[in-house]
């Protein structure tokens, strides 16, 4: 069971990682593979895209392998992986799907293409080069049609191959047999024939058979930035807060790869959210960084939607939440956490936060405590003294207790509040 802290957790047999490619850089796990180095790549925050110009074959074929892809090594294991393309293809021989390769003459491939005037789908297996066509030109749909599913097992030698246009109900379109020794799995886009440029946008690349991801439906306020009233939070920092999460640095040393192209409606500011199977910081497993918003709902990085961790077991496990410069706070009790995981309300009582370290902001309302700006953990007189020492200072700083972009007095003030207050996260 590997515990690594971000969406590259890898619990499958052959190794592979899910990705909901709802960062702003590619994982680590995938390689970009461009044969004739005229394709692109690129993140949306909730897609991949990759694109081929015109006018120069980008195919997969015994005597064309420039497909733009990208590429996972993985053990040789059984495995079923869905894909969801949210692009159409709209000119004949637009290509896009997926290579499970044993090396560069033995493959399979799997794809979704246009002949102009309707969506199909295509098969092929590659034995030292040599083709044999699985299945040829089944029409699936109308031109265009997005978004498109593909669903591939693999159990030993017997391959299936199926398809949907919702994600919900699949149609098998070929099953075969055929013996491959798998080291890699790529997704491409490409094009043949008339060589019509193409761009793929995929939404997401699971795993099934194996641990599905659970999410971590939370709500919390920051003192710094609350105010009650309508029970809500500041937002003056959100222009200058920055597209990659701020949780690389200690105590944190976070390194998942969470970005953004632009900061979402209603953030406050990112969050970094952390499970455990003990209340022990060593029972730590996994660890996302994602944004909390002005009515306190914590959300991934796309701004709407749970913190989800892929490739974590549904099960029981204690949620922490971080903030730069507020002191953590851990879930009361094991949460029971799934793909749709229920409300963990920290706001709520004293009582949902181990140790009931969480402070009241008002009557019912309970909050993060402000104020540690160093990142000790407890409040102390070095935080104020660090507050002092940047008055006036503007933009996204740790000693802006209160996240109004700028350090001042109060600042100190609500520290000299909670002076000596400390987590009572383990």
């Amino acid at each position: 069971l590997s515990t690594t802290d971000s969406t590259l957790t890898t619990l499958s047999p052959s190794n592979l990682v899910a990705d909901e490619f709802n960062s702003g850089t590619l994982n680590a796990a995938w390689q970009v593979v461009n044969p004739l180095g005229d394709g692109s790549q690129s993140m949306t925050g909730t897609q991949v895209h990759f694109a081929v110009p015109s006018g120069v074959r980008h195919d997969m074929w015994e005597d064309d392998k420039n497909a733009l892809r990208i590429k996972q090594n993985c053990n040789n294991a059984d495995f079923q992986i869905t894909v969801k393309y949210d692009s159409g293809m709209n000119q004949g021989s637009q290509i896009q799907g997926l290579i499970v390769q044993q090396d560069s003459a033995n493959f399979i491939r799997f794809d979704f293409n246009s002949d102009g005037t309707a969506t199909l789908m295509f098969v092929a297996t590659f034995t030292n080069n040599s083709a044999t066509i699985r299945l040829n030109q089944a029409a699936l749909d109308t031109n265009n049609t997005a978004p498109l599913y593909m669903r591939i097992t693999r159990n030993g030698a017997s391959w299936k191959h199926e398809h949907s246009l919702n994600g919900t109900t699949w149609t098998t379109g070929v099953t075969f047999t055929h013996q491959l020794t798998v080291s890699s799995i790529a997704l491409f886009a490409g094009n043949a024939g008339g060589n019509p440029a193409f761009g793929t946008a995929i939404d997401y690349f699971r795993l099934s058979g194996g641990p599905t991801g659970v999410t971590a439906n939370l709500q919390a306020f920051l003192e710094g930035p609350y105010s009650a009233a309508g029970d809500t939070m500041r937002m003056d920092i959100r222009s200058s807060m920055p597209l990659s999460h701020p949780y690389n640095v200690a105590p944190w040393n976070y390194a998942g790869s969470e970005q953004v192209g632009t900061i979402p409606q209603d953030v406050v500011d990112w969050v970094l959210i952390e499970l455990r199977t003990d209340t022990l910081a060593s029972s730590k497993l996994a660890t996302r960084a994602g944004f909390i918003k002005k009515d306190g709902t914590i959300v991934d990085t796309s701004g709407t939607g749970a913190v989800t961790f892929v490739n974590v077991n549904t099960g029981n496990y204690y949620v922490v939440v971080h903030h730069r410069n507020h002191l953590s706070v851990m879930s009361a009790s094991l949460l029971a956490l799934s793909p749709s995981s229920a409300l963990y309300n920290f706001t709520s009582a004293a009582t949902q936060a181990y140790g009931s370290g969480i402070k009241q902001l008002e009557a019912g309302v309970w909050g993060l405590y402000a104020g540690d700006g160093n990142r000790s953990a407890i409040v102390t007189a070095s935080d104020a003294n660090d507050v002092f020492g940047a008055l006036n200072v503007t933009g996204y700083n740790a000693n802006d207790i209160n996240l109004s972009g700028i350090v001042t007095a109060s600042d100190a003030n609500t520290i000299f509040e909670n002076l000596n207050k400390s987590s009572r996260v383990p």
